[in-house]
């Protein structure tokens, strides 16, 4: 198939309302069966930052045109904020925050109850979405493998595909507005204390 150019036009919505941030078209040339990355650096305008007190999310709605005819429009959900670490601060839109945290435990009808005191989630990937909306920071997992796979994997063209896939995840899920890190494996030294392979551990 013949290389074709096409124009990406954004547009960004919160609480339902067009938002003052300009993002500029792209264009760029796609074939068939290939994948085009485009990226935009832009400044926030009059969106509302994210927070667990004010969970307020936003939506980018990407337009792809041809010639000026629409071929197609997606969305994504996405939550305005900024995460830093400082020393052994932890840094949320420039105010430090402070986390009580629970892990594979709370759904979030208990975080909402209030009762449990939990501000901060680990796992339960199925409710990102809603963690989202009611303001609940969470640390994801980038899960690995068991002990009885280990001997196999442990090796270079294992962690490179390894390394390619925690990229792909972040980049994915990085838009969620509640993530604010992933952890690399679930209980990685005990899998690799039961599989023999102690004193092998990757960086």
């Amino acid at each position: 198939d013949q290389p074709r150019q096409v124009t990406l036009r954004f547009e960004v919505f919160q609480n339902g309302k067009g938002m003052a941030v300009h993002i500029p078209e792209k264009s760029v040339t796609v074939t068939n069966g290939t994948v085009a990355e485009v990226a935009v650096d832009t400044p926030a305008g009059n969106l509302t930052p994210w927070t667990p007190k004010n969970p307020v999310l936003a939506k980018m709605v990407t337009t792809v045109l041809e010639n000026g005819k629409v071929l197609d429009t997606f969305d994504r959900r996405f939550g305005y904020r900024d995460l830093k670490v400082k020393g052994t601060g932890f840094y949320f839109n420039g105010k430090p925050i402070h986390f009580f945290g629970a892990s594979l435990g709370p759904v979030p009808r208990d975080i909402l109850e209030g009762d449990s005191g939990i501000t901060f989630q680990r796992g339960h990937d199925s409710f990102q979405d809603v963690w989202d909306e009611i303001g609940v920071p969470y640390l994801l997992s980038v899960w690995n493998n068991g002990d009885k796979t280990w001997p196999t994997l442990n090796n270079g063209k294992y962690w490179d595909s390894w390394r390619h896939f925690v990229m792909e995840t972040v980049w994915n899920e990085g838009s969620h507005a509640g993530a604010v890190g992933w952890d690399l494996s679930c209980e990685s030294f005990y899998t690799i204390y039961l599989s023999g392979k102690e004193g092998q551990e990757k960086d």
